[in-house]
C-alpha cells in the first residue's frame, strides 16, 4: 500500500514511512541536479567526493540517523565516486 493512502486503522502515514520516502527522494533530486550542474557526469574520472552526514539526536540509532542514513544511502546512489559516512553526535 503507498504510503499517502491512510487505511481506516491507521489514518496517518507512520513518521519512518514518511521520512524515509521524502528523505530519499528529496536527496537524490537534489544530488541528481548538483551532478547535472557541477559537470560531474560529463568527467567520470574526476575527484571524489565525500559527503559527511551529522546526526545530533540523543537517541542514538533511532528515527532521525535512520532518516539521514536513508538520504546518504540515495546520495551514494547516484554517482559512484560518492562516499557516505553518518556521525552521530555526540560521540
Amino acid at each position: 500500500m503507498p504510503f499517502d493512502q491512510p487505511t481506516k486503522t491507521s489514518p496517518k502515514t507512520p513518521r519512518r514511512t514518511f521520512l524515509t520516502s521524502s528523505g530519499t527522494a528529496a536527496v537524490a533530486g537534489a544530488c541528481a541536479a548538483l551532478t547535472t550542474s557541477a559537470g560531474m557526469a560529463a568527467t567520470p574520472d574526476s575527484t571524489p567526493l565525500k559527503i559527511l552526514g551529522i546526526c545530533c539526536s540523543p537517541r542514538k540509532g533511532q528515527t532521525t540517523a535512520a532518516a539521514l542514513k536513508s538520504c546518504l544511502d540515495a546520495a551514494q546512489a547516484v554517482d559512484p565516486r560518492i562516499s557516505v559516512e553518518l556521525v552521530e553526535w555526540p560521540v
